[in-house]
């Protein structure tokens, strides 16, 4: 799934509040990163987390509430 879907504004990132948005660069980049976006208008962070999340990709958990994050050599990180 993940070599075809991307956590973009068209397909994920535009359809969802801010904070999750802020909730998706916690655990896929790094708190201190989702810190710096907090005080963005949702048009901003929006572009900034696309920015930040541009070269890892995604895969939603069995729940669908948490994203398994892999960088694109295919390492795991976050949960």
């Amino acid at each position: 799934m993940a070599d075809w879907w991307e956590s973009t504004p068209e397909s994920y990132l535009s359809y969802v509040s801010k904070d999750r948005n802020l909730s998706v660069v916690t655990e896929a980049v790094s708190p201190p990163n989702a810190e710096l976006l907090r005080g963005l208008k949702k048009a901003d962070l929006i572009q900034q987390a696309d920015s930040e999340l541009s070269d890892l990709r995604s895969l939603p958990d069995n729940s669908g509430q948490r994203y398994r994050w892999i960088s694109n050599k295919g390492d795991t990180t976050g949960s």
